[in-house]
């Protein structure tokens, strides 16, 4: 099996509370390094892949839910006196700050998508009741005010969120 990050995280753990016989601590000194290298490799696919994924999913809610448990997964990377470790584990810092300001760019992509449609949708409904001028009195424009400011007012360009993005 391939085992989580956190599972290999907790056998090492456990690993370091065991009674070894001197004859046997090398072997297990060399089976500990082995797993710090094994659950290194782990922690930097499995945070490379929810990277992908939170990139590639279609809701910005699942988006943010990969990101996060990406960032958790760098929570298990063992840091030790290694320069190269060190420099990857900055690497893949690096990577989550980008992806988390791609994130942010797509869910402001798909907010001006939306509100977008929601304007056409808002412009239509003012030319469909503009056509019935003859039903209007001739000086109140309240109804055209009501029924665009109805598909308008969830339109917030200071915070570009909405619940139907989630």
């Amino acid at each position: 099996e391939a085992p989580t990050a956190a599972a290999l995280a907790a056998a090492l753990t456990e690993l370091d509370n065991w009674v070894v016989a001197e004859a046997d601590v090398e072997a297990v000194e060399q089976t500990r390094l082995t797993q710090i290298d094994k659950l290194r490799q782990t922690v930097v696919a499995s945070a490379n892949s929810l990277a992908q994924q939170a990139l590639a999913a279609d809701r910005a809610l699942d988006g943010y839910a990969l990101h996060a448990n990406a960032q958790a997964a760098l929570a298990y990377y063992p840091v030790d006196t290694n320069p190269a470790h060190a420099e990857e584990l900055r690497i893949l810092l690096a990577q989550q700050a980008m992806v988390a300001s791609k994130l942010d760019a797509l869910q402001r992509m798909r907010y001006n998508n939306w509100a977008s449609s929601e304007i056409t949708k808002a412009l239509r409904e003012r030319n469909r009741l503009a056509s019935w001028k003859d039903l209007l009195p001739r000086r109140d424009k309240r109804p055209l005010v009501d029924a665009v400011a109805k598909i308008l007012a969830p339109i917030d360009p200071a915070h570009p969120t909405s619940p139907r993005l989630q």
